[in-house]
Parts: structure tokens; C-alpha cells; sequence
């Protein structure tokens, strides 16, 4: 079976930019963002966006980073602490923004996802989303403005646990 690992090299990126998005407190979430996992809420306190050019002309592999509280940079680059972390990898036609709508793996536009809900990490650019903490589900849909979009998903992993997502607040962009 095939392990999703989303954006290895977004990775890297993303740990290169948590020091500006876990550093201000006054650009968080409200306090609804969350993944909920067999009844059990998790709070997700800021989002990220990056992309890359995807496989067809005019499109972009945009990776979205949601994460809780609990996670820090290092002076080195490097991830420390431990959180929560959803990884949700998108087709769009516009680079680092995430287009209103409905997104599904059967129209070619959602690749997939995955979540850690306890993820300890010491000195690492690297997360790997195993084939267990993937998120299989309908569709995700997003609306709402730049400054506070609304992701919204129901699925079940793939041990059968099932859950939703809700997040409302800014993607930051990753440079």
C-alpha cells in the first residue's frame, strides 16, 4: 500500500515559517478550528499555503498546513514540540491561494490528507503522514475570504475511526 507523504520538500518550508505563524498569538484561528476524531476535539490555532507547479499546464499542487498549539521553530529551522498536525494536498489553478469550493478526489482536485493528532517532533523538517493517519472522505469544501477561510471535511481514516475538520481563520503563504 502506498504511504501518503505529502510535499517532502513543503515540509521543509513549512518549519521555515512556523517561527512567524506560532509567533503571534492575534493572527489565530477562532476558537471553532478544530479536527474531531472519534468525539475527541483537537484545536487547530493557525493554517499555512504553499504550491508548486502541478502536473498539467495551469495548475499548482497546493499544499494547506493546519496546526494546534504546542509546535515551535528552533534558531536552526528545525520543528520542536509536540501537536496537532493536518496535511491537505489540493489541485487549483492559482498559486498559494485555496479557490472557494468543493474539492473531491473523483474531479482530480483533492489528492488527500492526513493528520497527527499527538505528533512529538524534536530537531525535524520532516513529517511523515503514514497510511494510518490518513483522512479518506467525500469532499472538502472551502469558502469564505483570504483573510478567514473556512475548510470544512468529514471523513474516516483508514483504521475506521472517523471525524471531522473544521477550520476558520488565515492561510498564511509560504515562501
Amino acid at each position: 500500500m502506498k504511504t501518503f507523504n505529502p510535499f517532502i520538500i513543503f515540509v521543509s518550508l513549512l518549519t521555515l515559517s512556523l517561527a512567524t505563524a506560532c509567533g503571534n498569538d492575534d493572527d489565530s484561528s477562532s476558537p471553532g478550528s478544530r479536527i474531531t476524531i472519534d468525539g475527541v476535539d483537537y484545536e487547530l490555532i493557525s493554517g499555512l499555503i504553499t504550491s508548486t507547479a502541478g502536473d498539467e499546464p495551469g495548475t499548482f499542487e497546493t499544499a494547506v498546513v493546519l496546526t494546534g498549539d504546542g509546535l515551535s521553530i528552533s534558531a536552526s529551522g528545525d520543528l520542536n514540540g509536540r501537536g496537532t498536525v493536518v496535511v491537505a494536498q489540493f489541485v487549483t489553478n492559482v498559486a498559494n491561494e485555496l479557490p472557494n469550493g468543493t474539492y473531491t478526489v473523483a474531479a482530480g482536485t483533492f489528492e488527500g490528507a492526513g493528520a497527527i493528532v499527538d505528533l512529538e517532533i524534536d530537531n525535524s523538517n520532516f513529517i511523515e503522514i503514514t497510511t494510518a493517519d490518513q483522512l479518506t472522505g467525500t469532499a472538502v469544501t472551502v469558502d469564505g475570504l483570504a483573510g478567514a477561510k473556512t475548510i470544512v471535511q468529514n471523513f474516516t481514516r483508514q483504521n475506521g475511526s472517523s471525524g471531522s475538520l473544521n477550520f476558520v481563520g488565515e492561510l498564511q503563504e509560504v515562501f
